[in-house]
């Protein structure tokens, strides 16, 4: 039987940093999403901060004039120290997953709350966001 390897990581917690929502617009045209992560490690702490970066916007329109607009952050802690250069593969892949249902929940509630009509954002494959990701983290300190 294989065993599952422990992760050099754990999740720390998840805070909206950045909100904005705009329902002056006619709001029932489809919408269209975009997604950016983005990183910030301190090797002195071992604390990463995912951070992504939500756009819905009307289709016609484009995203130069957003329904909602967010900045959401998820805090990750490194268990042992480790250098940016060396933070394993598999934590941009799972980053994502983690964090990513806190952003679906918070857009869903605060929309429902505004009396905006839900927004249900939907489940993803983010697997093609890891490359983005590892590319748009660095090193800060």
């Amino acid at each position: 039987m294989a065993e599952g390897q422990k992760a050099e990581f754990n999740f720390v917690d998840f805070k909206a940093v950045k909100f904005s929502l705009d329902y002056t617009k006619d709001n029932d045209q489809s919408l269209a999403i975009s997604l950016i992560p983005y990183g910030e490690y301190a090797e002195s702490s071992a604390d990463f901060k995912l951070r992504f970066e939500f756009v819905a916007y009307q289709e016609a329109v484009g995203i130069e004039s957003p329904l909602i607009a967010s900045e959401i952050q998820a805090n990750f802690k490194f268990s042992d120290g480790i250098l940016f250069s060396d933070i394993p593969d598999y934590f941009y892949r799972n980053a994502i997953a983690i964090a990513y249902p806190y952003l679906r929940s918070f857009i869903s509630t605060l929309t429902l709350q505004a009396n905006a009509g839900l927004l249900v954002i939907p489940v993803m494959n983010l697997t093609n966001m890891e490359g983005v990701f590892r590319q748009n983290s660095k090193k800060i300190e």
